[in-house]
């Protein structure tokens, strides 16, 4: 499939607003700034591609008629290679291990990039073990991580703090904080000063079961 091609501008904007949160026609059709028809018509071509999923349901305690909400349907990562000996794009399906190394290339800046990778690639039964990792702050010194796992114990003893060095000799200190998500989510319902301020500003990167949703309804006050 050529996501290329098929992910102009307006239909790029929809992808943009549900990957957000799930909506209505009418909804993204306010958001983008365009008719009712138009929105209508690229989610029939964008549902006709998997990229997109349609439910009908009832508006939290708001008994009434049900409303056709659209979706992201799966995770895609197309990529486009360009250069002088071979330029190539490729639609690419990975493991959650794979996912994660891609999410740091995208969401982190290069120069703690390399730590993380190298971190991970030490600790791979680290990964195993997680259920969701998120970058909580960085700094000239250390990354701090928040790990989310049942194995607490097990995962604060080995893997609490590392440094890691680069191939210039320059090291930084991989800070983990260690919780079960029964944990976060009691301390956000308590409002817990230490919980709110670990997942004040978080980029998560590999999340397994759909856990950061979970945590932003629980700070949203959207947990039921």
């Amino acid at each position: 499939m050529n996501y290329g091609e098929l992910l102009t501008d307006s239909r790029w904007n929809i992808i943009k607003e549900l990957s957000e949160q799930e909506q209505t026609p009418t909804e993204l059709a306010k958001k983008t700034n365009t008719s009712l028809a138009n929105i209508s018509q690229q989610l029939r071509l964008l549902e006709a591609y998997s990229l997109v999923k349609k439910e009908r349901k009832i508006k939290e305690n708001k008994p009434g008629k049900p409303r056709t909400l659209f979706s992201i349907a799966k995770e895609v990562i197309y990529l486009i290679h360009i250069s002088p000996n071979k330029s190539m794009r490729k639609e690419l399906e990975l493991n959650f291990v794979q996912k994660a190394v891609m999410n740091l290339w995208l969401n982190l800046e290069s120069e703690n990039l390399y730590y993380l990778q190298k971190f991970f690639i030490l600790n791979e039964e680290l990964i195993k073990k997680c259920q969701a990792v998120t970058i909580v702050k960085t700094n000239h010194e250390q990354i701090e991580l928040l790990i989310i796992t049942k194995d607490v114990h097990e995962v604060r003893e080995k893997y609490s703090s590392q440094t890691i060095t680069n191939l210039e000799s320059k090291s930084k200190k991989i800070v983990c904080w260690t919780h079960t998500f029964e944990e976060i989510e009691h301390g956000l319902k308590s409002k817990e000063e230490y919980y709110v301020n670990l997942t004040s500003n978080l980029k998560a990167f590999l999340d397994k079961e759909g856990i950061m949703t979970k945590i932003e309804a629980i700070k949203n006050g959207k947990d039921h």
